[in-house]
This record gives structure tokens, sequence and C-alpha cells, in this order.
């Protein structure tokens, strides 16, 4: 699995058994880091000494038990979206055991936008096509092709996460709502919903570019060491509906953003 970071020195052989300890906590929010394998590996050491995991517990709390006293030991993760830092974790094992507390991001080793409520990860998947149409006044109107009917809600505790230079480059621009649509005929009209333009409120004669009030590349930065993502909060924009925009304006991922 990606994100893995394995052993790779043995200092000895299996002397008397030890153990780790120690606490897993979320670098970003100080939160304890609960249900997460934590693994101490030492691949070239002899069979019984190589690999010991252990769950963090509710309160973030560990114990790797059944070390190999001499042997030094290396932090690996078991899911690869937990980052524990540019250099490797390492730690060595004696009889009376050793502790370790982690500090671990929440970033994927995938760049992308992603939905983080609490420790729980997902990929933020409302992308559509970027349309156009010609505007009275001049120039164009661009709109999502399509706008799913409920858009992943950003309030409270939960925040976006621009992963990756890629992701950090996008636009962020306010999806405004448009006047009814109609297509087809008299007898047979097919109405068009729902129906926004990006950055732009228009009514059918007049058009007023509207910016959002915060741009990604001006959002906190977390990580670092070769990981890194920006943290949109949703006290960073007021409520409404907003779209990251690519920088061929070809595609938008959108999200609403809640009071």
């Amino acid at each position: 699995m990606s994100g893995l970071i394995w052993g790779l020195i043995w200092l000895g052989g299996c002397a008397a058994p030890g153990s780790v300890s120690g606490t897993v906590t979320d670098a970003r929010t100080g939160a304890a880091v609960t249900g997460l394998e934590v693994r101490w590996a030492a691949p070239e050491a002899r069979a019984e000494c190589r690999v010991r995991a252990a769950t963090t517990d509710a309160s973030g709390g560990y114990v790797a038990p059944d070390l190999c006293g001499g042997v030094r030991y290396r932090l690996e993760l078991a899911d690869g979206d937990w980052w524990a830092g540019g250099d490797p974790v390492e730690v060595s094992v004696d009889k009376e055991g050793a502790r370790k507390d982690l500090s671990l991001w929440r970033i994927p080793a995938v760049g992308g936008l992603y939905l983080l409520d609490g420790t729980q990860l997902q990929a933020l998947r409302t992308q559509s096509a970027i349309d156009r149409l010609p505007i009275p006044a001049g120039g164009e109107a661009r709109f999502p092709l399509e706008i799913p009917n409920a858009l992943p809600i950003l309030s409270g505790e939960r925040v976006v996460l621009l992963v990756g230079a890629e992701a950090q480059a996008l636009a962020l621009e306010p999806l405004i709502a448009a006047e009814a649509r109609t297509l087809g005929t008299a007898l047979q009209p097919q109405p068009v919903g729902p129906w926004a333009y990006l950055g732009l409120r228009f009514d059918g004669e007049a058009a007023e570019p509207v910016a959002a009030p915060v741009a990604p590349a001006s959002l906190p930065e977390i990580g670092g060491g070769g990981r890194t993502a920006r943290v949109l909060k949703a006290g960073d924009l007021p409520a409404g509906r907003y779209g990251f925009v690519t920088a061929g304006e070809r595609r938008v991922a959108m999200v609403e953003v809640g009071e």
C-alpha cells in the first residue's frame, strides 16, 4: 500500500523482549486518532522480530508488545492517508520497552480535493464539465452542465483539503443561482434546473461578475516534506454554493457551505 514506511535496519539479534507504547493524535486538530493500525517493522531481523502491530483505542493509545530488544524498528502505517511527516519515525527497544507518541497528518498520498469530517476522509466527487453561452452584454457565461441535487455540505468542523500543487492552483468561484430556464417548445416545454453560473450574476440582460472572498492559494497550508494540503473551513466563506475550477476552465467540483 502506498504511504507505508518500511523498516530497514536491524541492529542485532533478539534479546529480552520489550514493547512500544504511546498515543496517536491528529497533528491538525490535536484530537485522538482511534482505530488506526500502527506497525513497528524491522524486515531484516529474524522472523520473530520483524513486525508487530497494534490498533489505537478510544483515547488514541496503543501498545505494540513482544518486540525484540536490541532491534531498531521503523514505523509503518496501515492507512497510507495518514502521514507521519517527512522523516522516518524510528525507535530502539530494550527490555524496559520504549514510548513513542505520534502526531500524524491526515493528508492523502494522492493529490486532489477531499472532504474531511473528523478523521473520515472522502474524495470530493461532485465534478461536472463546464459549458458556455454568449450573453447580450458581450462575453460569455460559464455554467456546470450538471449539478447534483445534494452537494456535500461544508459546515461545523468539516473541511475541504486541497492536496498537492495542482489542487492548490484551482480557482474558487461562487455558483450564482440563475433564473429558471425552459427548453423545448410551448407545447412540450422542458424545464432545466438547478441552474447556476460560475462567478456571474446574470438575469438575461445585465451581467455582474462575483468573486469568492478567498482564493485557494491564500488558505492555510498544513504538512510539509513533499506532502502538503491547504485547508478550507466553513467559516472561510459565506453560506452558498461554490465551485473549484480547473486552470483550463473545463471542469468544476462543487461544494455547499452551510450556516
